[in-house]
């Protein structure tokens, strides 16, 4: 939304914010309907056993590029989103790759061009069939591929702040050259095997171009591309 309103020329700055609190019946209820409940979040893990929920906020400032003489911290090159409703609680592949495909097509990169991404990364047997399944399909022949990592095994899932918490992580690693690791993640799944996953230390490199995935309940797919600021 702040993209668009600026792009309509409707605003020059916007704050994007997102924050959810955990009240006990929604942990609860999470609980409930995971046996046994699981201790932490281990997207692509042999071990992972769900979702682990968590709290925080993120904002972000978006501004139209020469409106202000501070510095920027990185360039949106796109933000692409749909709605396949495919399933209440199970993401599509076809729908999530549409939405990564789009965001790519907005950003004028190739596969080639992304650097790094920011999964989603759930930890639940579905998310982490899907995003490894598109991941795949997406970046097929492309040698070495974009490092792939996830936010949540050290923050769980914060809901509404998620994707804007990955989106923060994927701009620090272009600042920075250092992309953390996914914590825990020793014994990848098959399906995930030849993606390039950040274990144990981080990763480091002069980062260019990053991929964030927020997959939302409902078929809510969203995809950013950001490039490191000049």
């Amino acid at each position: 939304m702040a993209t668009d309103l600026i792009a309509l020329g409707l605003a020059e700055t916007v704050v994007v914010a997102g924050t959810d609190a955990i009240t006990e019946s929604s942990f609860g209820g999470l609980d409930r309907v995971q046996n046994p409940p699981p201790r932490a979040i281990r997207p692509f893990a042999r071990q992972r056993r769900g979702m682990v929920m968590g709290e925080g906020a993120a904002a972000v400032v978006v501004r139209a590029s020469g409106t202000h003489s501070r510095p920027a911290h990185a360039r949106v090159r796109a933000v692409a989103m749909n709605c396949d409703a495919a399933h209440a609680t199970v993401p599509d592949v076809a729908g999530v790759t549409g939405a990564v495909r789009d965001a790519h097509r907005r950003a004028g990169v190739d596969a080639a061009d992304i650097d790094l991404v920011v999964v989603h990364g759930s930890g639940t047997r579905h998310n982490d069939a899907v995003e490894a399944g598109v991941l795949r399909d997406v970046f097929r022949g492309v040698r070495p591929g974009p490092l792939v990592t996830s936010v949540k095994s050290g923050l769980g899932h914060t809901c509404g702040a998620s994707g804007l918490m990955s989106l923060i992580v994927a701009v620090l690693a272009m600042r920075t050259g250092e992309l953390p690791p996914i914590p825990g993640l020793s014994d990848p799944t098959p399906e995930a095997r030849d993606l390039r996953l950040v274990v144990d230390h981080p990763a480091h490199g002069r980062f260019a171009t990053a991929q964030i995935n927020a997959i939302g309940l409902g078929g809510i797919n969203a995809v950013a591309v950001v490039g490191r600021a000049a």
